[in-house]
């Protein structure tokens, strides 16, 4: 019912990726089987989740549900979840990155400002490029046109090796933090 109300509102046929935002305990199953019935029905194309870790995946997988198309998760050089990151590759789930520009806290870090200097580009921009190169899809927030524009022009500059091993080695440091336990909250279905 919620979906109907969802799509009429929207005034859409379909919806192109619906997630299930976090693991909630206890309800995951009976989420994702609403959604594949959505799905079935053409209403959603693809399904995925949010913030689910790899306990969470494998509990889905046992559980006998399908290999969710997304996990939706932070993802930027303080926050680099490997072995989530590494467990969806394997499994063909496409990564989502949150937050890829540290939502602005970063913007004065002289590392970056250096690095992002030397490129000729900005802080946020660098950041967003890490991102692409990571093969990660991408979803920078900004409600300032120029902003989005800006956030934009990634694909005329490759970040080289030695920087991008200079960024995959920044110190751990989660950007939304009452999320920080949410990939390893419990399972119960």
């Amino acid at each position: 019912m919620y979906c109907i109300v969802f799509h009429h509102r929207l005034d859409v046929t379909y919806v192109d990726l619906y997630l299930i935002h976090h693991p909630k305990p206890g309800r995951n199953v009976e989420s994702y089987k609403a959604m594949m019935k959505l799905k079935e029905q053409g209403l959603i194309k693809s399904i995925g989740v949010s913030n689910f870790g790899v306990n969470h995946l494998k509990e889905m997988e046992k559980a006998g549900l399908p290999t969710p198309a997304v996990n939706q998760i932070e993802l930027n050089p303080y926050w680099q979840l490997e072995d989530i990151v590494n467990y969806c590759k394997e499994k063909g789930i496409a990564l989502m990155g949150y937050c890829p520009m540290f939502q602005g806290q970063k913007n004065d870090d002289p590392i970056l400002t250096e690095m992002a200097s030397r490129y000729e580009k900005t802080v946020p921009q660098l950041l967003i490029r890490w991102s692409v190169q990571r093969n990660y899809i991408t979803i920078p927030k900004s409600t300032k046109p120029e902003r989005i524009l800006e956030n934009a022009k990634v694909f005329d500059f490759t970040i080289n090796d030695k920087d991008m091993r200079t960024l995959n080695s920044m110190p751990t440091e989660q950007c939304i933090k009452p999320l920080a336990n949410m990939t390893e909250c419990p399972w119960k279905g």
